[in-house]
């Protein structure tokens, strides 16, 4: 499963293409409470400013501003359902596992509070780079799913179907809509988490995509 897992979402934000870098270098700037352009990403990952702006038109989930600026890739300024609190700066996540996965990326410790899917109870996590703290309710669990169509839009193909729940039991009306996907405690899903943060969100390689 985490192996798949894996290989869909990479193939799911443009890997080859360069999205995953992309995404990367704009979660750690919208961390640290800017809002990207074009050109400060270009000089962040050291490619053309040309193809930087190429690849934000291909990614649908990018949300950006009336003067372009990058609001959101995962992280992001618009309010949705997961709070993502990170040194002292209040932002949201797009999905359960983004919560779980950007402390890692970023390097910070980040305070998460969700409702459950179903239940809409609470969710209230502690996040660092290394482990889940503080976990209300124990039981809480995250579902994981990708779309069978999926493509480069990340946010539908994935974030859409991945929850926290507060438990199994509240989880099991998702389980039935969703048989091909998985339902796992907070402490498995951030062992997947860091998988996907060396596979999928790992520091580019200097100079790997200019051109």
């Amino acid at each position: 499963m985490e192996g798949n897992i894996i290989t869909r979402l990479g193939t799911t934000i443009a890997r080859d293409a360069g999205g995953d870098a992309l995404f990367r270098a704009a979660i750690i700037r919208l961390a640290a409470g800017g809002l990207p352009t074009a050109s400060e990403l270009a000089t962040d990952l050291q490619w053309p400013v040309e193809r930087v702006a190429s690849l934000l038109d291909g990614l649908p989930s990018i949300e950006r501003d009336d003067r372009g600026r990058i609001v959101g890739a995962g992280l992001t300024t618009r309010e949705t359902q997961h709070s993502f609190e990170i040194d002292g700066r209040k932002l949201f996540t797009w999905c359960a596992l983004d919560a779980l996965i950007f402390p890692i990326v970023i390097g910070s410790t980040a305070r998460v509070s969700s409702p459950c899917a179903a239940t809409a109870a609470p969710v209230t996590l502690e996040v660092t780079p290394d482990a889940v703290r503080s976990v209300e309710p124990e039981a809480a669990v995250v579902s994981i799913a990708i779309a069978g169509n999926a493509s480069c839009d990340v946010r539908r193909a994935f974030c859409d179907h991945v929850h926290f729940f507060a438990s199994e039991a509240a989880a099991a009306e998702w389980r039935r809509r969703y048989p091909d996907g998985a339902v796992m405690p907070i402490a498995d899903a951030f062992v997947l988490a860091r998988s996907l943060a060396a596979h999928v969100f790992a520091a580019p390689t200097r100079g790997c995509c200019g051109s």
